[in-house]
């Protein structure tokens, strides 16, 4: 009788328990070895770069669009600064820009 005890515990319990270790153990080495053949694969890395690019094409539209503004905005600071210095029959109002 008491071996049927322990081999039944053994089954009802031991079991799962050598499953559940099993399993998260070999989890870990397949993702190890995921991670060092870095099989996110040909696709995504495509996917990655081509979303990089598109975010640097926007980014470098926006630094250029700021730089106009800046350019607009020294010419009127520079504009104003000679009309209060008296000499404004010589200059001509700052471009405004077209639409």
């Amino acid at each position: 009788m008491d071996e049927r005890v322990f081999i039944l515990a053994l089954v009802v319990v031991g079991f799962p328990m050598l499953a559940m270790t099993g399993r998260f153990l070999i989890k870990a080495v397949v993702d190890g070895i995921l991670r060092l053949r870095g099989t996110s694969g040909a696709g995504g890395r495509a996917g990655e770069v081509s979303s990089m690019q598109a975010q640097i094409l926007e980014l470098q539209g926006q630094v250029d669009e700021l730089r106009s503004e800046l350019d607009r905005v020294q010419e009127t600071t520079e504009f104003y600064a000679a009309l209060q210095r008296g000499s404004a029959g010589q200059l001509e109002p700052p471009a405004t820009p077209e639409p």
